[in-house]
């Protein structure tokens, strides 16, 4: 116990001998912020309010990207629904829809060919059925390559579109701030013209 007695004591006379003093006089200078007249405080502290509010509402608005792009990812197209770009998320939902449809038909045709290939007995039939799988089995990886460049460029189009959204919004809750008629604020009501 006389231990951690020593230990404290030791602590504090250490902190004491580190310890910086405080200039209260320098602290409460206003004039080294600017600050000639309590008004000129008084202006700043609207200000700053002001402009925690905008920061507020814009933390309340934003857009995450990363998450945007898991959204994009999973469902493509969804990332630009969320940044209210509708048309070319529509775009990319149908694209990838239209493509991932006609790999799987391609693919399912490329497999019909081919069990009718493996269940064939002329020459003539299992050379054609072979020929038809493979040409139907190409097309489908082809169609697949496409639906996945199309996925790759939606995942790119979704970051542009979430970091324009992004500066846009800013931009926007910064105008819909100014351009408020009616303020409310400590020092009473004010009304622009």
């Amino acid at each position: 116990m006389k231990k951690i007695y020593l230990l404290c004591l030791i602590l504090l006379i250490s902190f004491s001998c580190f310890a910086q003093g405080y200039d209260i006089k320098a602290l409460a200078d206003t004039l080294k912020y600017g600050w000639e007249t309590p008004e000129d405080r008084y202006q700043f502290r609207d200000d700053m309010k002001l402009r925690t509010h905008i920061l507020d509402d814009y933390n309340s608005q934003l857009i995450n990207i990363p998450t945007n792009l898991s959204k994009s990812a999973l469902i493509p197209g969804l990332g630009h629904f969320q940044t209210k770009n509708y048309f070319r998320g529509q775009i990319f939902l149908s694209s990838e829809i239209l493509l991932i449809g006609s790999a799987y038909f391609m693919f399912d045709k490329a497999q019909t060919k081919y069990d009718q290939y493996k269940s064939a007995t002329q020459i003539d039939k299992i050379n054609e059925y072979y020929d038809d799988a493979l040409s139907h089995h190409k097309t489908g990886v082809i169609i697949s390559g496409l639906a996945l460049a199309v996925w790759l460029y939606n995942l790119y189009d979704t970051y542009l579109v979430t970091r324009e959204y992004n500066e846009n919004l800013w931009s926007e809750i910064k105008q819909k701030e100014i351009n408020r008629r009616i303020i409310i604020h400590p020092n009473g009501i004010t009304l622009k013209f």
